[in-house]
């Protein structure tokens, strides 16, 4: 037998006309710690930890009634849903049974499945439902957040919004996919339906339920092309070419720069205390394991400086560096000719991978005795005789 679940629209019993001035908290986590005895009206949101005054809603205040007629809408109400009088106010009911009946995917809706801080993009999976049940069930959720507590991570971790469309199975409304019996993990993976369209879905359990095929390892709007290739090894195992916005955008943290490999993999079990380095790649690496992992070699400790790497000129007609922490270093190959047009790389100064690199660097400075330039720790050392 059908019952019907009763929502009631909160209200204050004497109304919401009036309500004295509220003393707002320091802090906050949600938004019923600003609307201490409100449950309708003008309604102040929790923005950042604080109660914002200038970020306010409204929700409806309950009618006050004695009869059912009284809290008749305008527009006939869905079947399934009736407007009553309960305790002298009008609370809305609707039959849970027919909230995601269906007969044909055109029925079907996505809709929010929990409170502001409970939604797909805080972790939670996706919900459909009838779509005659749209503006109650979002009206009653509403209310419902405007009190609640803020809820514990989604089983996702990360913003799980997708695009899988809503649809109409076995009589009931489900979001593409959700039938399928898979864990609740997420990483992403842009797939094409048998229709053509690009869809992404959680994880690769439901695409292989589908029997769709995939086509990128990642959401499908994250999927970039790159002509400089900035590869990061990504928290799911993968090498994203295009860098860490690429892997960051499908949900994914970045575990060290350049394409995942097992001997990084070793400096990441391994690694305590990280001293970032600057490869000869003009790439910043966590750590110098991190850099000979991937054979290659570093100019000195401590990340890149803001233009190391550009091409300078150290010939007749220079072009310089950025700036004076920059030596324009000529290229290895560069023509033994005085005055000849000389490609060079600007490099931070003082750093060197072997002492011919600090013989090159004309006038760094060095105490005065008679002696020789050694490259220590990648940094250009004057040894005394």
């Amino acid at each position: 037998m059908r019952f019907a679940l009763l929502l009631v629209l909160f209200g204050l019993l004497s109304g919401c006309a009036y309500y004295p001035s509220r003393h707002l908290p320091d802090e906050c986590t949600t938004d019923a710690e600003c609307n201490i005895g409100r449950t309708c009206g003008e309604m102040i949101r929790c923005v950042e930890g604080k109660c914002d005054k200038s970020a306010t809603y409204e929700i409806p205040c309950s009618a006050a009634c004695t009869t059912d007629a009284e809290c008749m809408p305008e527009e006939p109400p869905p079947d399934g849903v009736s407007y009553v009088c309960r305790d002298g106010k009008c609370v809305v009911e609707y039959d849970p049974e027919m909230l995601d009946a269906c007969s044909t995917d055109e029925d079907c809706v996505k809709v929010h499945a929990g409170c502001p801080s409970c939604r797909c993009v805080d972790g939670y999976e996706e919900k459909a439902i009838n779509k005659n049940f749209t503006e109650v069930y979002l009206e009653q959720l509403e209310r419902q957040c405007a009190m609640a507590g803020a809820c514990a991570p989604g089983p996702y971790g990360v913003n799980a919004c997708t695009n899988r469309p809503p649809e109409c199975r076995r009589g009931r409304c489900r979001v593409l996919g959700q039938h399928c019996n898979c864990p609740m993990n997420w990483d992403p993976i842009c797939a094409q339906s048998h229709e053509g369209g690009d869809i992404t879905f959680p994880n690769q359990c439901q695409v292989d339920c589908l029997g769709f095929d995939w086509d990128y390892q990642g959401r499908c709007s994250c999927e970039m092309a790159c002509l400089d290739p900035d590869p990061v090894c990504a928290s799911n195992g993968l090498t994203y070419w295009c860098g860490a916005e690429e892997a960051m955008c499908s949900g994914h943290r970045v575990r060290y720069p350049g394409y995942c490999d097992p001997a990084c993999d070793y400096c990441e079990d391994t690694v305590v205390d990280e001293v970032p380095v600057c490869g000869v790649d003009f790439i910043s690496y966590l750590d110098a394991c991190y850099a000979e992992c991937h054979d290659v070699s570093w100019w000195h400790q401590g990340e890149c400086l803001e233009g190391e790497g550009d091409a300078c000129d150290a010939g007749t007609s220079p072009i310089p560096c950025l700036s004076d922490d920059l030596y324009c270093l000529p290229d290895d190959d560069c023509p033994d000719c005085p005055g000849c047009a000389c490609p060079a790389t600007c490099i931070k100064l003082g750093a060197c991978r072997w002492a011919a690199d600090c013989r090159r660097q004309a006038g760094l400075p060095h105490d005065d005795c008679n002696g020789r330039w050694r490259c220590q720790e990648h940094a250009c050392t004057w040894v005394c005789d």
